[in-house]
Order: C-alpha cells, then sequence, then structure tokens
C-alpha cells in the first residue's frame, strides 16, 4: 500500500505544487523518509519549507537525514535551530539537536 500511497502523493504534487498543496509534499517526504529514500524525502522537505519556512517538523526531518544518515551533524543542528526558530514550543527540536551537539562532542 505504501506505493499506491507514494503514486498518489506524486500525482497529487504533479497536479498543483502551490503552498496549497504543502501537505502532499510533506507526506511524501515521510514515505521517502520509511523507505529509506533520503535524496527524494530531502527534496520533499525542501520543497515543504520553500512554501512555507513555519514548518517545524520539515526541519526537524531534514536534519534527521543529516545527522543520521549523512554524518553531518553542524547541518543538522542547523535545521533543528531553524525548528526551533519557526516553534520555540517544538519538544522534539531541542531533543534531536541535543543529540547532534552529543554526537559533534563525541
Amino acid at each position: 500500500m505504501p506505493d499506491i500511497a507514494l503514486q498518489d502523493l506524486s500525482t497529487s504534487v504533479l497536479i498543483n505544487d502551490s503552498q496549497e498543496n504543502l501537505s502532499a509534499f510533506l507526506h511524501r517526504g515521510l514515505l521517502y523518509t520509511e523507505r529509506r529514500q533520503w535524496q527524494q524525502a530531502m527534496f520533499d522537505f525542501e520543497a515543504v519549507i520553500k512554501l512555507d519556512r513555519s514548518v517545524a517538523l520539515a526541519h526537524v526531518n531534514l536534519g534527521l537525514i543529516f545527522m543520521l544518515n549523512m554524518g553531518q551533524n553542524y547541518e543538522a543542528i542547523r535545521m533543528f535551530s531553524n525548528a526551533l526558530r519557526v516553534d520555540p514550543t517544538y519538544i522534539r527540536g531541542y531533543i534531536c539537536r541535543a543529540q547532534a551537539y552529543r554526537n559533534v562532542s563525541i
């Protein structure tokens, strides 16, 4: 079923790639993440941020890809910090940033 969901989300994005369809990019990015298709996930999370910089979840998910799959902790810290700038109450942003800072100090 994830293949059908991915197909439907991709069709949705082809029909409408504007801010009103931002959730299609976000959900497709999450599906790509589940499938470990990191580059495609990054593309979709970056698209979300271009459409609306205030979506903290997109910043955090990009940061997680940088930290966990690319070993780029400083870039991850930057993404987690961006998430916290747009939503200072987003607990996951603090937890993820703390882990990235810990990784840098090891």
